[in-house]
C-alpha cells in the first residue's frame, strides 16, 4: 500500500514539475521586467532633474541679461539726452557767436565814425576842456565795449571747441552702448530660444497626469519647507502693522488678476495658495509694504522668486519673474521696485504669482489688495 502511494506521488510530482518550472521562469522574467522598468523610471527621473537644472540655469541667466539690458537701455537714454543737450548748446553758442560778431562789427564802425586818428592825437587836438572830456569818455566807453566784445567772442569760441570735444566723446560712448545693447539683445534671444526648446523636452518627459501631479506635489512641498524655515528665522522682526493694511494694499503690478486662490490645481487635491496676475513680460513688480527680503532666487515651479518678511508672521511672495532687483537681506519700502514680470519656472505665458502668508498659512490676496 505504502509502495503504491509513493508511486502515485512520484507520478504526480513528475507531471507537475514542467508547470512549476514554467511558472518560475515566467516569474523570473517578470521580475527582470519590473527591474528594467524601475531602472527606466529612475533614469527618466534623473533626466527630468537634469533638465530642471538646465531650465534653472537658463532662467537665472535670462534674468541677469535682462537686468544688464535694462541698465544699458537707461544709460543709452541718458547719453542720448546728454548728446541732445550738447547739440542744443552748440546751436545756442553759434547763435551767440553770430550776435557777438555783429556787435563787435558795429562797435568798430562807431569807432571809425568818431575819427580815424589815434587816441593821443585826438586828445592833443582838443582845445575845449568840456569837449575833450566828452571825447575821452566816448572813446573809453567804445574801447571798453570793444575789448569786452572781443573777450566774450574768445570765450564763446573756446566754449564751442570744448562742446564739440564733449559731443565727440559722448557720440563714441553712445556708439559703444548701442553695440553693447545689440550684443545683450542677441544673447537674450538665443537664451530664450534655448529655453523654449528645453521646456518642450521637459514636457515630453512629463507625459502622464500622475507625473505632472508628482511634480506639482514636489514643488509645493519644496515651497512650504522654504516658507516654514524662513518663518522660523524671521521670528521677532517688526516692520510695521501689516494687518492694518488688510483690504488697502495695492496690487504689486498692473494686470488682470485671476482669483484662483483656494481652487484645485489640475483637478488634484492640491489648491492654489495665491493668485496669478496676467501682465506683459518686463512689467515692474513692487513691494506691497515695508519689509525685508528673506529669499531672492530660483525655486522649482515658482521660477525667480522674491519673498518679503513684513514682521509679525506676515510674508508676501512674488514668483515667475524675469529679473530680480533685490537680494536676500535688503530692506524694502512700500512701492519699491523688486522684480519684473516674467514666465520663469518653465511657463509659456508671462504672469506674476502673488501670495500672502501668515505664520506659513495662505491668505487670500483678493481680500487684502484693492
Amino acid at each position: 500500500m505504502i509502495r503504491k502511494i509513493l508511486l502515485i506521488t512520484c507520478l504526480i510530482a513528475c507531471s507537475l514539475s514542467p508547470a512549476i518550472a514554467n511558472n518560475q521562469s515566467m516569474l523570473s522574467r517578470l521580475k527582470d521586467k519590473i527591474a528594467s522598468i524601475k531602472s527606466l523610471i529612475h533614469r527618466d527621473s534623473n533626466k527630468r532633474g537634469q533638465l530642471q537644472n538646465e531650465l534653472k540655469h537658463y532662467e537665472i541667466h535670462t534674468g541677469r541679461i535682462s537686468k544688464k539690458l535694462n541698465k544699458t537701455n537707461k544709460a543709452l537714454s541718458k547719453q542720448q539726452n546728454l548728446l541732445a543737450t550738447l547739440q542744443k548748446n552748440e546751436e545756442n553758442a553759434e547763435e551767440k557767436l553770430k550776435h557777438q560778431r555783429d556787435l563787435l562789427s558795429k562797435q568798430i564802425q562807431t569807432a571809425y565814425v568818431l575819427g580815424r586818428q589815434p587816441y593821443l592825437k585826438l586828445i592833443l587836438n582838443q582845445k575845449d576842456s568840456d569837449q575833450l572830456s566828452r571825447v575821452m569818455m566816448y572813446y573809453q566807453y567804445i574801447e571798453h565795449s570793444r575789448m569786452t566784445a572781443i573777450s566774450d567772442l574768445q570765450n564763446t569760441l573756446s566754449q564751442i571747441d570744448e562742446n564739440k570735444q564733449e559731443i565727440q566723446t559722448e557720440y563714441e560712448t553712445l556708439q559703444a552702448l548701442q553695440k553693447k545693447q545689440l550684443h545683450e539683445k542677441n544673447q537674450l534671444t538665443t537664451i530664450k530660444k534655448n529655453r523654449q526648446k528645453l521646456i518642450k523636452r521637459i514636457n515630453h518627459k512629463i507625459q502622464t497626469r500622475t507625473q505632472r501631479l508628482q511634480r506639482l506635489v514636489s514643488d509645493k512641498h519644496r515651497l512650504e519647507s522654504t516658507i516654514d524655515r524662513l518663518n522660523q528665522n524671521a521670528q521677532g522682526q517688526h516692520f510695521g502693522n501689516f494687518a492694518h493694511w488688510r483690504g488697502k494694499l495695492l496690487w504689486p503690478t498692473r494686470g488682470k488678476v485671476l482669483p484662483i486662490f483656494g481652487t484645485q490645481i489640475e483637478q488634484s487635491e492640491l489648491r492654489w495658495g495665491g493668485v496669478l496676475i496676467k501682465a506683459p513680460d518686463g512689467r515692474s513688480v513692487h513691494a506691497v509694504a515695508n519689509g525685508k527680503v528673506v529669499f531672492s532666487k530660483w525655486l522649482s515651479g515658482y521660477g525667480l522668486l522674491v519673498i518679503i518678511n513684513h514682521g509679525n508672521g506676515y510674508m508676501t511672495l512674488y514668483g515667475r519673474n524675469t529679473t530680480l532687483y533685490k537680494k536676500a537681506g535688503d530692506t524694502v519700502r512700500k512701492g519699491d521696485l523688486i522684480a519684473t514680470v516674467g514666465q520663469s519656472g518653465g511657463y509659456q505665458k508671462p504672469a506674476l504669482y502673488f501670495a500672502i502668508r501668515h505664520n506659513s498659512k495662505p491668505l487670500n490676496p483678493t481680500t487684502w489688495c484693492r
